[in-house]
């Protein structure tokens, strides 16, 4: 059973902007990965892990961008 109430919790704590990548990365439309995020329409098994995979992978992006400026603030501070 697919968990709607997780999956829309997920879509709301996306970054903005992340949504797009997340199309871009599984070659699902826009329109498609929103309205599953917001759970009024659930695609198929097989189109609903590529867009787990690639969520997964847009999120890691976000968290390693978010890494590399952390340290980049943390430098200036030394300076």
């Amino acid at each position: 059973m697919i968990k709607i109430e997780k999956i829309i919790e997920l879509g709301n704590q996306l970054p903005r902007g992340a949504k797009v990548k997340i199309s871009n990365k599984c070659g699902v439309s826009r329109a498609l990965v929103v309205q599953f995020f917001k759970g009024t329409k659930l695609p198929s098994n097989h189109t609903i892990k590529k867009v787990l995979n690639a969520t997964s992978e847009v999120i890691e992006e976000y968290r390693n961008e978010s890494n590399s400026i952390n340290t980049i603030v943390d430098e200036l501070k030394l300076q």
